[in-house]
Order: structure tokens, then sequence, then C-alpha cells
């Protein structure tokens, strides 16, 4: 019970509780302070950040960890292709920022046996799309399973790190499809979280 002039010790406790939990779990809180663009994709290994055509890949030092791996060394700063920013800006653009973009997506490809399969398979943590547009996100991507609105996003950076490690992809058409700009270099910004 307040009496008048008074205030209870908890109000402010609680109110500070209330004020970092909204922060804590809001779509922008996985931005660490001090790398350049917006988080886009997390996924078990590490987190790419994207400003405009340059992009961070910063390994989350717990994942490496186990195995006695040095994170940092595999921290990498790249450009896309004009073509690649442009697959990404038209994937982000027909995502609904009001939707929820469940997991299992339902009948999505891929995604038939998702229910069916193996816990160890279900256990894989999920790649995360952020959209901060969005109050939902960040939405999960299995490799086997994920919506087909976030699968372009997650495919374009699948397409980085393979291009980077020297492998060209083939689209439909013949041609290579190509998200890496190996003619232009960065150096990450931060090199583990």
């Amino acid at each position: 019970m307040f009496s008048r002039g008074r205030r209870s010790p908890q109000v402010p406790i609680v109110l500070g509780a209330t004020a970092w939990f909204l922060t804590a779990c809001s779509p922008q809180a996985a931005q660490p302070p001090g790398i350049p663009g917006r988080l886009e994709l997390y996924d078990v290994n590490a987190k790419f950040f994207r400003d405009g055509d340059r992009v961070e890949y910063i390994p989350v030092a717990d994942h490496w960890s186990w195995d006695g791996l040095d994170a940092s060394s595999f921290a990498y700063c790249a450009y896309l292709t004009p073509e690649s920013v442009d697959r990404l800006e038209a994937a982000y653009e027909a995502l609904d920022p009001e939707e929820d973009y469940p997991m299992p997506p339902e009948g999505a490809p891929g995604c038939e046996d998702y229910e069916d399969a193996p816990d160890d398979i279900k256990a894989l943590d999920p790649a995360l799309v952020y959209d901060p547009r969005n109050p939902n996100s960040p939405f999960p991507c299995h490799d086997a399973c994920c919506h087909p609105r976030l699968r372009p996003i997650t495919n374009e950076y699948v397409l980085l790190q393979i291009n980077r490690d020297g492998v060209q992809w083939t689209g439909p058409d013949g041609d290579p499809v190509v998200a890496w700009d190996d003619t232009r270099s960065c150096t990450p910004t931060v090199t583990t979280l």
C-alpha cells in the first residue's frame, strides 16, 4: 500500500527490470557496438553483419572453443557483388514486416518430414534471420527446412562463404552465380563475439 509522498522501494527495481528485459529481448539487442551495419544472419558458428555491400563474418567464440580452435582466425570481411546486394535487398523487401515466419513453415519444401525427423537433427541450432523492421524477428531457418521467404537470405550468405572457399556455383541457366566481390578487400572490425 502506498501513502501519499512515499514511493515503494520495489517500483524502481520493477521499472528497471522491465526496461532491461525489453531492451535485452529486442532484435536490436543482438547488435554489439562498434560493428558497422546490421545483424542479418546468425548461424551456429558466427554472425553476419552487413553495411550496404560490406559484410563481416564474426565467429561466436563459445561455438568454436569445444574443438580448441581459435575463433578469431575465422573472422573475415568481404564485399558483395552488386547482384548479390540486389538479391538480398529483394529478399528483405519480400518479407512482410508484420508477419511471423514460423518453424517449420506449413507446406514449405523440405519440411514435409521435419516433425518426424530424428531429435538430433531437430536439436541442431537453426540459423536466425534478422529483419529490423519486424518485431517478430529473428526467424529460425534450418538447412533442410526453412520458410521460402527466408531461404534466399540464408542462401546468399552460404553462397558468399562457398565463393570465399573457391567454389563456384552455377545457376539454372548455366551461368555462374557469385556473391563475393574478390576484387575488393576489407578487415573485420571485431574478430570474435
